[in-house]
């Protein structure tokens, strides 16, 4: 079983998408002074990126300020400023991720010294975003007990940030699930849109190689209307770019039984037999001496996950007591000659693997515009094991494999004109995952045991599939829609509602009430939003107990007349924006949101006159 995500969002001075929106560059402001302290207005202030030679220059305004934005995260800058009245400049300046770096410069006159250079230990930084925030550079990255190499064991060295430890590792803010953070790399969002990692990754394994991240910030409750898509905290990270000077490195990493003790407070331990390995490579430079650059990365993980559990006698760490070698052995020729199927044996050492791939281009087209392009690619899987606790076990051939493939794309496109700054992005995503049973098509088959010699019961569990991925809906695209929110915001928490039940259930129990409550719970027949340009979405049949639904989008013409219909099939809601409320009175009171619904299967039909006349798939 298969499912698929591909997303493509545009953002711009005019159109964004919350799914994308992450702060991936730094600014610098600051004013220029003379030697009394005097703003110096016209003053020309440049800034100098060390590792590249690339510049930005601004003019000072009428109080001596200037700001240069959008500009790349690390170090080393050289801030300097001239004019009339002398000069000075300022080493060493390293930029922090969605920060800004506060500096006053003082110049000197030239006829007192033929130069000055002030080395800045730190300047004063100002978080862009509102909200608390963590921020981790190069010297931390190159300190951080790193064992598995994921950005997570850095990340909880804050007092906010924790990793359970008890499954997949997943990285809690505020106590909160993994599910909820959002996860974006150079501006492109790579959460797990399905919600079936307990990680929060997309992968089993972190997407992107440690190695190739420059800085990584978490923010915590930011509260930006540009923000959306999670409740959590968003976890930024912005990978390396290439210089002028090519650098890079190599690593491999071994780990296997033989380097493991067998003894434990002078108790002899049974080991699992396997082995682990990882490896990669970075390399940065110039294609172009001081305007085109290139930095890619690889990492590749060869593991093999151990299963303890075990009949008794079987030698496995954890032997289940409720489970003897002979009703073992009788469930095994029962399934052969009776069924057909070869249930398999002890799942011991499992295969797993992952490969990550990252390129990256920076082109300085000019001294106003810079292009930047990134390339990430992750592919890998593991063996997961569907039923195994004190009370169960599960043949080999009951695991299923779960593997993902992710592709994405991210370019970014700076440019100043004058005193305006814009940045436009342009990025793609695409998700293949697959759950895939060990044990092909055959069914899945519990036999409930008892051990007559001391009374334990238990389960044992054989199949090529188990009980849960066989009713899966796995196959969804999303669809982004831009509504006005009606006087009474009765479309708003409409929508609302829906997701809230949908996502954000307390319990197992309430999730379960919402399943049976029907189409009283969810909306029928409404519509959720109109727009002028988008059209209007309205809702059609409930199915699943309100879970999906189907769904018609009609793209209207300047005249609001329907002139295209498109149908879609099992649709649900899986994020809503937040609401801008502006307090500056204008001639229109209106307010805007963006809805993400997933759905399966699309088809557009033609409207002429209010009548559908043609459908194609």
């Amino acid at each position: 079983m298969n499912k698929f995500i591909h997303r493509l969002t545009i953002l711009s001075l005019f159109i964004f998408s919350t799914a994308l929106v992450a702060n991936t560059t730094s600014t610098i402001k600051g004013k220029v002074v003379d030697a009394s302290g005097s703003s110096i207005s016209g003053a020309s202030v440049t800034v100098t990126y060390t590792p590249t030679g690339n510049s930005r220059s601004a003019t000072t305004d009428g109080d001596g300020q200037f700001a240069l934005l959008n500009l790349q995260v690390g170090g080393p800058y050289i801030i300097s400023a001239t004019s009339p009245a002398g000069q000075s400049s300022i080493d060493g300046v390293f930029l922090d991720l969605g920060k800004t770096s506060n500096v006053v410069l003082s110049l000197v006159s030239m006829s007192a010294v033929d130069e000055v250079t002030v080395t800045a230990e730190k300047l004063s930084k100002v978080v862009v975003a509102t909200g608390p925030a963590a921020t981790f550079g190069q010297e931390e990255l190159g300190a951080a007990a790193a064992y598995d190499r994921d950005i997570k064991e850095l990340l909880q060295t804050h007092p906010r940030l924790y990793i359970d430890d008890g499954y997949q590792k997943g990285l809690q803010c505020n106590g909160q699930s993994p599910r909820y953070n959002s996860l974006t790399v150079d501006g492109i969002a790579l959460n797990d849109g399905f919600g079936l990692n307990n990680n929060g990754y997309p992968s089993e394994r972190m997407p992107f190689s440690y190695d190739a991240i420059q800085q990584v910030s978490a923010e915590f409750a930011p509260f930006d209307v540009t923000y959306g898509g999670f409740s959590s905290c968003v976890v930024n990270a912005v990978t390396k770019s290439g210089s002028n000077e090519f650098k890079g490195n190599v690593f491999y990493e071994l780990a296997n039984d033989d380097l493991q003790g067998d003894e434990l407070e002078g108790k002899s331990v049974t080991l699992v037999p396997y082995d682990e390995a990882k490896y990669g490579f970075t390399l940065g430079g110039s294609i172009i001496q001081d305007k085109l650059y290139f930095f890619t990365s690889y990492e590749r993980y060869d593991d093999q996950d151990t299963n303890d559990y075990g009949y008794i006698g079987s030698g496995l760490p954890i032997e289940q007591q409720f489970l003897t070698k002979d009703m073992y052995d009788q469930i095994v020729a029962t399934s052969k000659n009776l069924y057909g199927f070869d249930p398999g044996g002890l799942a011991a050492a499992l295969d797993s693997k992952s490969d990550k791939l990252l390129v990256k281009f920076d082109y300085y087209i000019n001294d106003s515009t810079r292009a930047v392009y990134t390339f990430n690619y992750s592919d890998g899987f593991r063996n997961a094991a569907s039923d195994a606790s004190s009370s169960e076990f599960e043949f080999d051939k009951h695991f299923y494999k779960k593997g993902n493939e992710l592709i994405a794309h991210m370019f970014k496109l700076y440019s100043t004109f004058g005193d305006l700054n814009t940045e436009f992005r342009v990025g793609y995503r695409e998700l293949d995952n697959s759950q895939i049973g060990s044990g092909g098509t055959f069914g899945d088959f519990q036999i409930d045991v008892k051990n007559s010699d001391n009374g334990r019961e238990g389960t044992v569990y054989l199949g090529g599939q188990d009980d849960s991925r066989q009713a899966n809906k796995l196959d969804y695209d999303n669809l982004n829609i831009q509504f006005l929110v009606d006087e009474n915001l009765e479309n708003y928490r409409e929508i609302h509602g829906w997701l809230t039940g949908l996502g954000f259930p307390k319990d197992t129990e309430q999730f379960r009430n919402l399943q049976n409550a029907g189409s009283d719970r969810f909306p029928t027949t409404k519509n959720v939003g109109i727009n002028k340009e988008l059209g209007k979405v309205s809702k059609a049949v409930q199915d699943d107990g309100g879970l999906y639904s189907d769904a018609t989008l009609f793209v209207l013409s300047s005249k609001n007349n329907a002139a295209l219909e498109v149908r879609f099939r099992d649709i649900y809601p899986v994020s809503l924006s937040g609401l801008d409320y502006n307090q500056q009175e204008t001639d229109i009171q209106y307010l805007t949101a963006s809805v993400t619904f997933a759905y399966k299967i699309y088809e557009f039909a033609a409207v002429s006159g209010g009548r559908t006349v043609e459908t194609t798939s």
